[in-house]
């Protein structure tokens, strides 16, 4: 529930940051929802720690970009 970044150009910074930290991530997409403007996905996640975990991302888009994402773990 909390904002920790805003704008294209700093999400691209934090996801350049985390890719170079964690270069063996790798997200595979296990169900994919979607409903209107929300996509939800179920993901099973590695390279992020010795075991693998599930996660959740939600997508809102507007004016087909992506306006909010949401990540769960």
């Amino acid at each position: 529930g909390k904002l920790v970044e805003k704008g294209k150009n700093n999400m691209r910074i934090e996801y350049q940051k985390m890719f170079e930290k964690l270069p063996d991530l790798h997200g595979e997409i296990k169900e994919r929802i979607v409903q209107g403007t929300i996509i939800i996905d179920e993901e099973n996640v590695t390279g992020a720690g010795p075991q693998a975990m599930e996660a959740t991302a939600i997508y809102e888009s507007k004016n087909n970009k992506l306006s909010k994402v949401y990540l769960f773990q």
